[in-house]
Order: structure tokens, then sequence, then C-alpha cells
């Protein structure tokens, strides 16, 4: 009995310890702002929770005498637990900052064109006359003939 609950903790340090990598892999990959390689570890890390609950479910009923290995052990487990806990608010964190930045840059943009549909390219009506110029031409020459004749002046 004993021995297989330390192969369970044994087990457990060693899904805790990826989940936890693959938390630090996320935190980093979220800093860099590299989306695909986020969605990977996402997929990645729900597969180690997964396997996790999945290996507490199995051993749940397992229960032994504790030890110096096995709390030793158990005290590693939980310390890493916090330590991906921590690190998975970090994530959320700059998650949500780099949301919030989008969500500026997004409103900035919105504004801009408007600024530009309003500003440069509306039409205005004209609630005023039209002023009309009917000497628009007039004294200057329109054949080669007048050109030349104008020149000679």
């Amino acid at each position: 009995m004993e021995k297989k609950y330390l192969a369970f903790l044994k087990e457990k340090r060693h899904l805790v310890q990826a989940l936890w990598q693959v938390t630090v892999d996320l935190t980093k990959a979220v800093e860099k702002e590299d989306y695909a390689l986020v969605k990977k570890q996402l997929t990645e890390r729900q597969r180690h929770i997964d396997q996790l609950a999945k290996l507490v479910g199995k051993y749940q009923e397992l229960q032994c005498l504790e030890n110096e290995e096995t709390f030793g052990m158990r005290k590693d487990v939980n310390s890493m637990l916090e330590l991906t806990v921590i690190q998975s608010r970090m994530v959320l964190e700059t998650a949500d900052r780099l949301k919030e930045n989008a969500a500026n840059k997004i409103r900035s943009v919105q504004l801009n064109k408007r600024a530009i549909g309003e500003g440069y390219f509306k039409r205005i009506p004209q609630s005023y006359g039209y002023f009309i110029d009917k000497k628009i031409g007039a004294g200057l020459p329109i054949s080669k003939k007048e050109v030349k004749r104008h020149a000679k002046k």
C-alpha cells in the first residue's frame, strides 16, 4: 500500500512540475504576444490538468501513514501547485493588460476613422448663393490666329 502511495505521489509530482513549466512557458508566450504559441501552451496545460485530475480521481481513496519521504513529496507537490497558481495569476494579469491595450487601440482607430469621415470627407450642403463668373475666358485668345494676333501687339 505504501509503495502505491509513493508511486502516486511521484507521478503527481511529475505532472505538477510539468504543469508549472507549461504555465511558465505560457507566461513567456503571452508577454511576447505570440498567440499561436499561447494557444499551443493552453492546450498542453489543459492536457496536464486533465491527467492530474484523472490521477487524483484514480487514487483518491488511497491513503497511507505519513513518513518523512511521503510528507516531503506531498509538501513539494503542494508548493509547486501554489507556484502554478501564482504564475497563472500573472498570466491572467498580463492578458488583461494586453486586452486593455488592444481595446484602447481599437477605440483610437474608431475615433480616427470618425474624425476623418466627418472632418475631411464630409459634404456640407451650401446654404448660400452661388457666384458665377461670366467673364471667365473673356479676352483670352481662343484660336491660333488670335494667339498670333495677341503676340504681335
